[in-house]
């Protein structure tokens, strides 16, 4: 039986395990779940992120949590909470709550981005968190519907500091939701 620190109808949110590891840098390598990042991710580079993960969560206690599926306890990806830092000339979110999730491409088009962007939302409150931007490079629909249906207003468009100046990447719309 798996630990859950919270669940959503269909995920369990947990924090992170040795055997996340092989199946996250499989993850990382497909270049379709990495279509909207600059680069897909060696295996030192995925292990490094989970790092940061766990270390986030022992510091700010929220993170980007590993996600299963309750049904198979299966891991098919990430949705969570990271303090953002990154600095545009024009936001200055360096000290926000970034909401995030990046999962397996077998488990797209079944709403579990939406289902579990929701409930983390939803726990944001109890977390100390006020506000939550999420940002996407302005040719990824799909992640900015999820930010639709999660009820989160659209703030603008601004270029990506971290992304190449001639990538197709480096536009990136921002979003953010004020919670009570």
């Amino acid at each position: 039986m798996e630990d859950y620190l919270y669940q959503s109808e269909r995920l369990g949110f947990r924090n992170w395990q040795e055997q996340d590891l092989v199946p996250f840098t499989k993850m990382n390598e497909n270049a379709e779940v990495m279509e909207f990042f600059p680069t897909t991710l060696a295996i030192n580079q995925s292990n490094d992120l989970v790092e940061t993960f766990k270390n986030h969560f022992i510091e700010h206690g929220f993170t980007f949590y590993a996600t299963c599926l309750l049904t198979t306890h299966k891991f098919i990806g990430f949705i969570g909470f990271i303090g953002l830092k990154i600095i545009s000339k024009t936001f200055d979110f360096a000290c926000g709550v970034e909401i995030g999730w990046r999962l397996d491409n077998h488990y797209w088009g079944k709403g579990y981005a939406t289902e579990g962007a929701r409930i983390i939302l939803a726990i944001a409150p109890s977390l100390g968190i006020k506000s939550v931007h999420s940002l996407t490079a302005v040719i990824n629909k799909r992640s900015e519907q999820v930010m639709i249906k999660c009820g989160m207003n659209h703030v603008g468009y601004f270029e990506h500091p971290l992304v190449d100046i001639k990538s197709d990447l480096r536009k990136h719309t921002l979003y953010k939701i004020d919670l009570k």
